[in-house]
């Protein structure tokens, strides 16, 4: 309990570069490192994603970046995102 309670801790202060590994007999708190652990990579993951929408100035080039790694994020099969103005334009992309 005290590697959990250390690694809520470490979520708190946005320490994400090492993985949560927390072995237990206890199967719940074993389950619990597990989500701690996903829980950290898909933060993670959505600041990487921030820093990119953030840096990308070129609007064409950030749509399809930012649908496949939100898509990803999810672990869903599809997404899309709907433009309504000024172009509504609707960009889709599918897992390869």
């Amino acid at each position: 309990m005290r590697k959990l309670a250390g690694e809520a801790d470490a979520i708190r202060h946005f320490e994400f570069s090492k993985p949560a590994t927390v072995e237990s007999p206890v199967l719940e708190v074993s389950k619990l490192a597990l989500t701690m652990d996903s829980m950290k990579r898909t933060i993670r993951r959505f600041l990487d994603i921030s820093m990119a929408v953030a840096a990308e100035n070129n609007f064409d080039r950030l749509l399809p970046q930012l649908l496949t790694e939100t898509i990803s994020a999810a672990d869903a099969d599809a997404g899309v995102l709907y433009l309504t103005a000024p172009t509504r334009k609707a960009r889709r992309c599918r897992k390869p």
